[in-house]
């Protein structure tokens, strides 16, 4: 999450080679819309990791996604990126 104003967050996904920003709808229901949608993200992204874990044998958590280096080139692992 980054905050693009003082009340503005947007959901951003750094990818390779491009990245994607979710902002908050400019609504009176964006608020809600927006914490549906990062739950709805929440649960997808967590089934797919529970499978692929099953699948191939990863212990949870355990994985190059807890290695900081990882995300030299994306901007991923920075600070802002983590909020």
């Amino acid at each position: 999450m980054v905050m693009i104003t003082e009340d503005i967050p947007a959901l951003v996904m750094f990818l390779d080679p491009g990245n994607m920003a979710i902002q908050l709808p400019n609504t009176p229901e964006g608020p809600g819309v927006m914490a549906r949608l990062a739950r709805e993200i929440e649960n997808s992204a967590r089934k797919l990791a529970e499978m692929l874990e099953l699948k191939h044998g990863l212990v949870a958590g355990k994985h190059h996604l807890t290695d900081p280096s990882w995300f030299s080139d994306s901007g991923a692992g920075s600070d802002e990126a983590r909020m």
